[in-house]
């Protein structure tokens, strides 16, 4: 792949702003990792377990970061921390590319190649994730962790990076950088917070259809 020369360190940079499941990819990628390291049955054995806090999240009596942290703990706080990442590492190059869209890698090329600085800004973590955002060049913003010793504790770390956690943690971006523009890719209605910082928002999954309508609305 050909790429275009750097712009000058003193110019101000484009920033290209990614969220992660539905947009770039197409399943829950939480629950694919756990998917991953403890195969398919184990996963739906669990959904029984904790049937009733899944349905009070989709009923609205229980948060998005609390089921988060639930999952966490009854799957991955036994990890090691070092054992977690070398886990995310595997996933990052053996399963996680198979449901990447392949529109979102042709979108992220385009930026890239452009120079744009990459951003993934996902309720997700770099725990999984980080291993293939480095490979594109792109900086995990995302929900982290707390730790105890040389495990996790299963607790979120601050805020998940989900809603208006994400404006909070885009305008911090946007702070810093003092971009000269802003694409934002998102796919989720809670993404439409984050979304309403870019100069540019493409606010649909990168499937096949969604790159054609990017196509479209990039030259228009």
């Amino acid at each position: 792949m050909l790429f275009q020369t750097p712009p000058p360190v003193n110019a101000k940079p484009t920033l290209a702003v990614f969220d992660f499941d539905g947009t770039i990819y197409a399943r829950d990628s939480l629950l694919d990792f756990i998917r991953f390291i403890h195969g398919e049955g184990r996963l739906y054995l669990a959904a029984f377990k904790l049937a009733p806090w899944i349905l009070s999240y989709y009923t609205g009596r229980y948060s998005n970061a609390r089921l988060k942290e639930r999952l966490f703990v009854h799957f991955l706080a036994d990890f090691p921390v070092v054992d977690l990442a070398e886990w995310g590492r595997q996933y990052a190059e053996h399963w996680l590319p198979r449901h990447c869209y392949p529109g979102a890698l042709e979108v992220l090329a385009w930026h890239r190649a452009r120079g744009h600085r990459l951003y993934l800004l996902t309720a997700s973590s770099d725990i999984w994730l980080g291993a293939w955002a480095r490979g594109w060049g792109m900086e995990v913003v995302g929900t982290e962790w707390i730790q105890r010793g040389d495990f996790y504790t299963g607790k979120i770390w601050g805020k998940n990076c989900h809603g208006e956690e994400k404006q909070r943690r885009l305008a911090q971006i946007i702070e810093r950088e003092q971009p000269a523009y802003c694409y934002g890719y998102g796919d989720h209605p809670e993404d439409q917070f984050f979304l309403s910082l870019a100069d540019e928002a493409f606010p649909y999954p990168l499937n096949e259809s969604g790159l054609a309508r990017w196509q479209t609305d990039r030259l228009t």
